[in-house]
C-alpha cells in the first residue's frame, strides 16, 4: 500500500459507512468530525505519519491512553452523505496489542451540541448503542453491519489532541 491507495481506502470505508447509515435521519443535525484508522504495529504508524509529512499536512501528535495517537489534515477532504472529513486519527498499536489495522470509526458530533439526544435517537431508532469510558473521553458507539463503527462524540478530537499537548 502506498500514500495514494490508503487514500482511496479511506473514501471506500466512507462510501461503505454511508451506505450503511443511509436511514438513520437522525444524522441530520450532525457533522463528521473525522474517520479512524487503526494499526497493528509502530512500524505501520510511522510509515503511514511519513506519507502525510511528505505531502504537507498537518499533524498534532499526543499520547492518548499509552500511545501515540495523530491527528493529520487529509490534503483533500474526503466527501460523506454526512458532510466533509477533512481530518483523520491515525492510532498506533494498543499496548495491550490487540489492535488490527483497519479503518475503525467515523466521530460524529451534533451541531447544536445535543449528545444526550442523539444518542437517545440512536436507540430509539432500534440501534444497540454502547456506551465506551475511557480515560481521555466517553463515546457512544453503534457498530454497523458492514463497515466501520459510527461514535457519537462531545468535542472535536483535535481539541482532545490540544488539551493532551498542554
Amino acid at each position: 500500500m502506498d500514500y495514494q491507495d490508503f487514500i482511496q481506502s479511506g473514501a471506500e470505508a466512507i462510501a461503505i459507512f454511508d451506505k450503511d447509515t443511509a436511514d438513520f435521519s437522525f444524522l441530520n443535525n450532525t457533522k463528521p468530525d473525522h474517520i479512524c484508522y487503526k494499526c497493528s504495529d509502530r512500524e505501520e504508524f510511522e510509515i503511514i505519519r511519513q506519507w502525510f509529512e511528505e505531502n504537507g499536512q498537518f499533524i498534532y501528535q499526543a499520547k492518548i491512553a499509552g500511545r501515540p495517537i495523530a491527528t493529520i489534515k487529509f490534503k483533500e477532504p474526503l466527501i460523506s452523505k454526512w458532510g466533509t472529513i477533512s481530518t483523520f486519527e491515525l492510532s498506533d498499536q494498543k499496548p495491550d496489542g490487540s489492535q488490527t489495522s483497519r479503518w475503525d470509526h467515523i466521530e460524529m458530533k451534533h451541531m447544536e451540541d445535543d449528545y444526550e439526544g442523539l444518542v437517545a435517537d440512536a436507540t430509539n431508532h432500534g440501534l444497540n448503542v454502547i456506551e465506551k469510558i475511557r480515560p481521555h473521553h466517553a463515546t457512544h458507539e453503534v457498530v454497523l453491519n458492514g463497515s466501520i463503527k459510527l461514535v457519537f462524540t462531545r468535542e472535536e478530537l483535535i481539541q482532545k489532541i490540544k488539551r493532551e499537548m498542554g
